[in-house]
C-alpha cells in the first residue's frame, strides 16, 4: 500500500509554498500553469498557439507539461515590461 504523502504541488495552496529555485526544475501540470499565470486554460492554449507563450511539452498521449523555468522567465518577462 502506497503512503498518502502528497508530492509539493498536489494543491493550488501549496504551490506558493514551495521553493522558487526547487519550483524552477519541475514540470508543471495545466492546472498549475494557470494557478501561477492568473488566466483561463483556453488562454494559456492561445497564447502558446500563437507563440505569445512557451510552448508545453508532451510526455505521452494524455500527459503534456511546461517546464517551470520557461514559465517563471515568462512571467518575469512580462513584469519588466510592465514597469
Amino acid at each position: 500500500m502506497r503512503p498518502n504523502n502528497p508530492s509539493p504541488l498536489d494543491t493550488q495552496s501549496d504551490l506558493r509554498s514551495v521553493a522558487p529555485l526547487t519550483l524552477r526544475a519541475r514540470l508543471l501540470r495545466l492546472p498549475q500553469v494557470v494557478e501561477l499565470v492568473g488566466v483561463k486554460k483556453s488562454t494559456i492554449w492561445k497564447w502558446a498557439s500563437e507563440g505569445a507563450f512557451p510552448r508545453p511539452l508532451k510526455l505521452s498521449k494524455g500527459v503534456t507539461v511546461w517546464r517551470a523555468a520557461d514559465v517563471l522567465e515568462w512571467i518575469e518577462e512580462r513584469s519588466k515590461l510592465s514597469r
